[in-house]
């Protein structure tokens, strides 16, 4: 059964929240998607590394993920590339990060991210591409934000 979906009484499937990982070494980053995320009734939960971000989408299914690229240790990139090369998650991944040449963008979607934003971002942005992402607009929102992407 997918994670947005759990069974009620009767055995009637109830919608859930969908679950957000957040990945960023930027504790701050962290805070803010959390803030945002969380009020329009997602479910986030936060690594500060790649390495925990790995253990934690190994252990749990996710609907989306948000990943920094710049992180110590296992970077954005290398983290991505695990999750798409072991098959342990097919979320969409967005990747969200300070670096936006052409060259930058190109690798995280070679790698298998699925939308790329740059930061600094507005929050009304992020939400706009999660909501697309995860299906949760109409379809006239749908069409309108296609538009402008």
């Amino acid at each position: 059964m997918p994670p947005s979906r759990r069974k009620g009484r009767q055995g009637r499937c109830l919608m859930s929240k969908k679950r957000i990982l957040c990945v960023d070494d930027d504790t701050g980053i962290l805070r803010a998607l959390r803030r945002i995320l969380e009020r329009k009734g997602y479910s986030v939960a936060a690594c500060v590394n790649g390495k925990d971000a790995l253990a934690e989408i190994s252990a749990e299914e996710f609907d989306l993920i948000i990943l920094d690229v710049m992180m110590p240790g296992m970077d954005g990139h290398e983290l991505l590339e695990k999750i798409r090369c072991t098959k342990i998650c097919n979320a969409p991944v967005v990747m969200l990060t300070a670096k936006d040449d052409g060259d930058e963008v190109l690798k995280g979607y070679r790698e298998g991210a699925t939308y790329y934003i740059t930061k600094p971002f507005k929050n009304k942005y992020v939400i706009n591409i999660v909501e697309y992402l995860l299906g949760d607009l109409s379809k006239s929102e749908k069409q309108a934000l296609e538009l402008q992407l």
